[in-house]
């Protein structure tokens, strides 16, 4: 282990980290690394959509709602997981992009996001509540088995610039015009 941080009865161990930096609360806003994030999604107040908004305006042209949900300069804490099972819940398809996406649409996402992450976060049990049958995921790491909704195959494809695997069901989670955007994305159509 790299570090391990022991707090009355909780315990958090980590291997992998090339640096570990303990800081004041104070000093969280100045620490370079730290003060180009967006709104923290586990912050202790209420997640600020408007700030939200106000940098999802800034992404490149053809930035996807997938890409989104993991930019932490636009919103921070969001892993993985819960960007594909946000995507999912919401029934978005991960290849739709930002610019066409109405505000409540995107504050709805963003929103689901958190909720799940806060969910999961204050767990003791390590149970994670992600809504499927016993608690189980909706679309991550569920390639090529049945939608939990419909029956439909999970499909899985690499999204991004730094590319993560995204989970979706492409029966689900269509576009507003009833297409699969992500096979036309990926196609370049």
């Amino acid at each position: 282990a790299r570090f391990v941080l022991q707090c009355g009865e909780r315990l958090a161990v980590c291997f992998n980290a090339p640096v570990v930096e303990l800081l004041l609360p104070s000093e969280e806003r100045h620490h370079g690394a730290l003060n180009g994030l967006g709104p923290d999604v586990l912050g202790p107040e209420p997640l600020d959509l408007d700030e939200v908004r106000r940098r999802a305006a800034s992404l490149p042209e053809g930035t996807t709602l997938g890409e989104l949900l993991l930019e932490q300069r636009v919103v921070s804490g969001i892993g993985n997981i819960y960007r594909c099972e946000a995507l999912f819940l919401e029934r978005v398809d991960p290849w739709t992009l930002v610019r066409s996406t109405p505000d409540d649409a995107l504050d709805a996402l963003v929103t689901r996001a958190a909720r799940l992450m806060r969910a999961n976060a204050w767990s003791t049990t390590g149970a994670r509540g992600f809504g499927g049958p016993s608690g189980q995921p909706w679309v991550y790491g569920r390639t090529g088995r049945p939608c939990r909704v419909c029956g439909t195959p999970v499909r899985t494809a690499p999204l991004g610039a730094r590319p993560r695997d995204v989970y979706w069901c492409p029966t689900c989670q269509r576009s507003d015009e009833g297409r699969d955007v992500s096979r036309e994305f990926r196609s370049g159509g």
